[in-house]
């Protein structure tokens, strides 16, 4: 009884923080949206989905001059469900757009964040960050790297960028129609 009185409460506590929290993806990149954009952030979470064991590395392009090995992104995997679990993230909720300074690579980082409520910072993250060679035009993985709170410190968002996702688009003005009146063709008479 005594343990179970213990238990209790925390499983409550549980239940009400992940409630309350708000998952959110904060996708930085330096690669110019003209440039198939697109197909690149798909290959970067094609990475992610590798990386949570969802899809095999098989699934993945990489770049005839990357010195990744098999091991290497095992162990990058395991150092990313360690980090943020798949059970702590149920949906990765609506995506930060944020630029990138670095002019030199093409990079791609995603960063799957649990913000508890109320808060605009946290430590509870995963950041995934995908080079892409520089010479292809098609996404070709270079390099991955894992980073953590340990790694990068406390992340933030502003105010700015959560009122930038609830915020509804305005429905497009009405045209004002005028009645059109069609005329008749004149009759030729015989």
């Amino acid at each position: 009884m005594n343990k179970l009185t213990y238990f209790l409460p925390l499983c409550a506590m549980f239940i009400f923080y992940k409630s309350t929290a708000q998952n959110y993806v904060i996708q930085e990149t330096n690669i110019d949206p003209k440039n198939n954009l697109s197909s690149f952030v798909y290959t970067a979470k094609k990475c992610a989905a590798v990386m949570e064991k969802k899809s095999p590395m098989s699934s993945l392009a990489f770049a005839s001059n990357s010195t990744l090995t098999n091991i290497f992104i095992n162990a990058l995997s395991d150092k990313y469900v360690v980090t943020f679990p798949p059970s702590t993230k149920p949906d990765y909720g609506p995506v930060i757009e944020r630029p990138l300074a670095n002019s030199k690579d093409k990079i791609i980082k995603l960063t799957y964040a649990l913000f508890p409520a109320d808060k605009k910072s946290t430590d509870r993250y995963v950041q995934l960050i995908v080079t892409f060679d520089k010479t292809s035009p098609t996404p070709k993985i270079y390099d991955i790297q894992v980073k953590n709170k340990a790694e990068v410190g406390i992340i933030s968002i502003t105010e700015r960028e959560v009122l930038n996702l609830t915020k509804k688009p305005e429905p497009a003005a009405a045209k004002k129609s005028t009645p059109t009146v069609k005329k008749k063709a004149p009759v030729k008479k015989k």
